[in-house]
């Protein structure tokens, strides 16, 4: 066995210890290895003439595999096919990231900071949070998923006055009662790639109504068990704390305090908490079950066993296969980009959308005074309450968007009225904003625009990725460097790539630009053409179609709408 990784980041152990009961039970915590990327294993396995199980694309082929075998054949493949599937579990499990970074805070060198104390924690009244959700006047909006055969549904109320206002979104679940489209009921499957109006959900809401305390002590180094959960401390100090929560725990946390040397609650003033992606338990279980029956099987028997295992079994297991090599691919590249990582990353979140999932949360959480204590307020006893929303499609209607086909997980683009522009033959795919497309494959993102009249994708050049619409034409691209360029849809280069950035009013093109650390400004035409100016420009003030420039030394000019240009050149 291999093992391979990326490089990994503030990898520390300290641990903790109980302290005194709050306001129910009381746990300690240990420690906690905190990565970037979670470490992955990429395993070298043996092969045999025969076809192993990883190679196979479905149950019906895999049985019609093993028919070829004789008896003792059979038992003797069925053992190193069972291996290779506990090796590709162990593999997968290890294999998780998040997008999450923080930094450390410091109190600085003028003075002790002004803490404000808090309150002993309660939960808000429960009469409060039923009356919130079930106000006549609350509403839902919609974010419609597109994809075959049928389309998924994410729902929201926002912040409005009509939003909910104590009630807390991440805990309502939402069941789908009927689709309109049209002003008609239709069935999923009949909606396809089309637009929904609205959707009439069952949402229900559950809520706390009792609470237990955990404490990290700051002195002490024990490892704690919550109701069989091991809960992990990475670091602690008396300032912050860095921990992992497993997820069922994790979404059950409420709240957190401080408490001083005299016992004084305090809030803290950085909270940060990252979701680590992973794959999903009942996944891997429908794999580990395969291992087992093979594992356990004979030569005789095991063809009977496996009439028990359910095709998408193996679909699971395809997909499991596909996810090792992509991530394993990631970690012997050499991505120095931040930026590219992260996108890589998400685009593993699209491709593998219903194999991945949160498996634990990182927290980072910081107190302006020293604590000796950390009290973490989860939830342990919870009520319900349901009611229906019809909630309303307010999306921009777009004239284009990507769709995935769910049975073979791969990726097209659809219109507006549902028909296929280009077909499912993309296995990563996600929307831009300003018309563009974005591919990851193999570690390379491609952005594309979309050739309606030839029905094709055009790819922009390599070594360099979609950064942000400048306006309907032109968009923001970086290259491999980390420079931005201005191109169009075209894919001619408007502006160089010596840039950090850009900004627009009106006509004028307003490009950022730094030289050891002090900031000056270039400008040009929509059209690409460079606006000559007497002076290093460090100011700019933008209004009115045109731009007010100005220099180190307080000399200034401004710039119209047609980028004829003024200059005082006495300066003040």
């Amino acid at each position: 066995m291999e093992r391979l990784g990326l490089q990994k980041i503030m990898i520390k152990e300290k641990a903790t210890n109980s302290a005194e009961p709050v306001n129910g039970m009381i746990y300690t915590m240990m420690r906690f290895t905190y990565l970037i990327l979670g470490s992955m294993t990429a395993m070298t396995l043996s092969s045999c003439s025969q076809e192993n199980i990883l190679d196979t694309e479905s149950k019906s082929a895999y049985v019609a595999s093993l028919q070829k075998l004789s008896g003792s054949e059979r038992e003797k493949q069925a053992q190193a096919d069972a291996k290779q599937l506990e090796l590709l579990v162990d593999s997968v499990k290890t294999m998780t990231y998040y997008f999450g970074f923080s930094l450390d805070l410091s109190s600085g060198s003028g003075g002790t900071p002004t803490v404000d104390t808090a309150s002993a924690f309660q939960l808000q009244d429960r009469d409060t949070l039923k009356h919130d959700f079930l106000a006549p006047d609350r509403q839902l909006s919609l974010v419609q998923q597109y994809a075959l055969p049928e389309s998924g549904f994410a729902f929201g109320s926002g912040n409005e006055e009509r939003g909910f206002q104590w009630v807390n979104e991440e805990d309502i679940q939402y069941h789908i009662k009927e689709i309109f489209h049209g002003g008609k009921a239709v069935a999923p499957t009949d909606l396809a790639l089309r637009r929904a109006d609205s959707v009439l959900v069952e949402a229900t809401y559950k809520f706390p109504v009792r609470f237990d305390t955990l404490v990290i002590d700051i002195n002490q180094r024990e490892p704690v068990v919550y109701k069989g959960d091991t809960v992990d401390l990475e670091e602690v100090t008396a300032h912050s704390v860095e921990f992992a929560l497993p997820i069922d725990l994790a979404n059950a946390m409420i709240d957190n305090h401080g408490v001083m040397a005299d016992g004084t609650l305090v809030d803290n003033n950085s909270y940060s908490g990252f979701p680590v992606i992973g794959v999903h338990p009942d996944r891997l279980a429908a794999v580990s079950q395969l291992q087992s029956l093979l594992a356990s099987a004979d030569g005789e028997t095991v063809m009977e066993q496996l009439d028990n295992v359910s095709d998408s079994t193996f679909v699971w297991l395809n997909k499991l296969v596909a996810f090792q090599e992509t991530f394993n691919d990631q970690g012997n590249a050499d991505v120095e980009d931040v930026d590219a990582q992260i996108d890589v990353m998400k685009g593993w979140t699209d491709t593998y959308a219903d194999l991945l999932g949160a498996v634990s949360k990182t927290y980072r959480i910081a107190f302006p005074q020293p604590v000796e204590q950390v009290y973490l307020y989860v939830a342990s006893e919870y009520e319900e309450v349901s009611r229906s929303f019809v909630a309303r499609n307010n999306q921009p209607s777009a004239g284009y968007h990507v769709f995935v086909d769910r049975p073979k997980q791969h990726y097209g683009i659809a219109d507006s009225l549902g028909g296929i522009i280009i077909p499912v033959e993309y296995t990563s795919l996600r929307e831009e904003s300003g018309g563009f497309f974005v591919e990851q494959k193999d570690g390379v993102l491609t952005t594309y625009s979309l050739n309606t009249g030839e029905k094709k994708l055009d790819p922009f050049p390599e070594g360099i990725r979609f950064w942000a619409p400048l306006n309907e034409t032109l968009a923001v691209f970086k290259n491999e460097d980390g420079y931005a360029g201005l191109l169009d849809k075209e894919k001619r280069e408007i502006i160089p790539f010596a840039y950090d950035g850009f900004d627009v009013e009106g006509n004028i093109v307003i490009a950022n630009a730094s030289l050891r650390g002090r900031t000056y400004f270039h400008f040009y035409t929509l059209a690409g053409k460079r606006i000559e100016v007497p002076e290093k420009i460090t100011t700019f003030e933008a209004g009115d179609g045109g731009v007010t420039i100005g220099t180190r030394d307080d000399r200034s000019g401004r710039i119209d709408g047609q980028g004829n240009v003024t200059f005082n050149t006495e300066g003040r």
